[in-house]
């Protein structure tokens, strides 16, 4: 029998730590690691590989789940692992995005496909301006007599009412009461959310010659110094004097809605 070198065995073992990294199908730093790749896919993207940046209205609904592994019922938690709280001496906190139990593939295929009742709504991924947040989406074996621990009941019941109650969610203890183990398949993904200056909104928004396409749009605005508000609709003349109007009467800030389809803030 051969034995290692001890400068051998150590060179071994970091080789196999980085390959273990590399090939890794959960988010970095995340313990423990498992290197089975679990499909994930939205309306307008498939996360492959792991770790590609996605655009944010590509993951407003719900990912459908795949993998190769037949007759196993599992349960998916989505995570978000780059919550940061103004004030909080704390980085880096965690989201509960979504939790799905009764995973599992009809017909032997490898779509994964559930009639059992979500336990967290599927909340989409929307990072702050300027930054980028990481998201884990994890498959665990679910146990036949799963259920959702006692003291975890009431905390689900009133998870919707508030996204503050979806902070700090320990997705580790839950899955050690809850009798799921460790993930047996994982993927994640990135999401950035740009900075959008007054300028580069009244580009877009007005056009280069300062007038409004020919659209209708809804404006509202605040005067937050003295509570007041107003609402009007403008058409396709509006020009660029609508903010400048606004700043004379002191309004701070207006939201902007063309057509419904979308809807910005400009700061004054």
């Amino acid at each position: 029998m051969r034995f290692l070198s001890y400068p051998c065995l150590i060179a071994t073992l970091i080789t196999s730590n980085i390959l273990q990294e590399v090939s890794a199908q959960t988010p970095p730093g995340f313990q423990p690691v498992t290197l089975n790749h679990l499909g994930v896919s939205y309306t307008a993207v498939a996360i492959s590989p792991a770790g590609i940046t996605v655009p944010r209205d590509d993951v407003t609904n719900a990912p459908s789940l795949s993998l190769t592994e037949s007759n196993v019922t599992f349960v998916a938690i989505m995570m978000d692992f780059s919550v940061n709280i103004t004030g909080s001496a704390a980085s880096n906190m965690t989201l509960l995005h979504w939790i799905l139990p009764g995973l599992s593939s009809l017909n032997e295929t490898t779509t994964l496909s559930s009639s059992q009742r979500v336990i967290a709504p599927y909340y989409p991924p929307g990072p702050p301006a300027g930054q980028t947040h990481t998201y884990g989406i994890f498959l665990y074996k679910q146990p036949a007599d799963f259920a959702i621990p006692a003291n975890y009941i009431s905390y689900f019941n009133n998870l919707t009412a508030s996204i503050v109650n979806r902070i700090g969610f320990n997705q580790t203890t839950f899955a050690l009461e809850a009798g799921l183990g460790t993930p047996v398949a994982a993927n994640w993904f990135l999401v950035s959310t740009p900075i959008i200056t007054t300028s580069s909104i009244m580009a877009s928004t007005f056009g280069s010659n300062g007038i409004i396409p020919t659209t209708t749009m809804s404006v509202t605005g605040t005067n937050t110094s003295m509570g007041s508000s107003f609402t009007a609709s403008i058409g396709a003349t509006a020009t660029q004097s609508i903010i400048s109007g606004a700043k004379k009467v002191g309004i701070e800030s207006i939201a902007v809605a063309i057509n419904t389809l979308w809807l910005v803030e400009i700061f004054l």
